[in-house]
């Protein structure tokens, strides 16, 4: 009687170490894949925040981009007037525009500052009654507008 309880414990015990290895294999599964879900969550998450910084950048250069190409504009046409619109913040927040020796100058921030700098046809620009060839001329952004005009081959841009 005393061997027959030995081996039914000793396949109890049996049992129940394998049950143990069993669960523990599971968990040592079940942990690598919900590493490699973090891991791929971390990824994705990284080449959003990328997309979206080079879709900001994107937009910025374009806001940049074709206010130089209106000052461009009402430089090479007499008489040119136009109330130019443009956004008031980026990423909702402030930005600046200046204009300073013939080069457009837009300047933002995301944790780190951004410069983006464009050529312009002429450095005959006065801006809020600045000679921007010798002072440099600053918008106010969160206007939303100014008034480019050419007034006897200079270009004015007032806000």
């Amino acid at each position: 009687m005393d061997n027959k309880r030995r081996v039914m414990q000793g396949a109890a015990d049996a049992s129940g170490s394998k049950r143990g290895q069993l669960a523990f294999e599971f968990m040592l599964i079940y942990s690598f894949f919900l590493l490699v879900f973090v891991a791929a969550l971390f990824v994705i998450s990284q080449r959003s925040a990328q997309e979206q910084l080079y879709a900001e950048g994107t937009f910025a250069k374009e806001v940049a981009m074709r206010f130089s190409d209106e000052i461009t504009i009402a430089a090479s046409i007499p008489n040119y007037e136009k109330n130019y619109t443009f956004p008031r913040t980026m990423r909702s927040m402030p930005y600046e525009v200046r204009i300073r020796g013939g080069l457009l100058e837009l300047n933002y921030s995301i944790g780190k500052e951004i410069d983006i700098v464009y050529p312009l046809a002429t450095s005959d620009v006065y801006l809020n009654s600045k000679n921007t060839s010798i002072e440099t001329g600053e918008f106010d952004t969160s206007v939303g507008w100014a008034l480019i005009r050419n007034i006897d081959g200079s270009v004015v841009i007032s806000q």
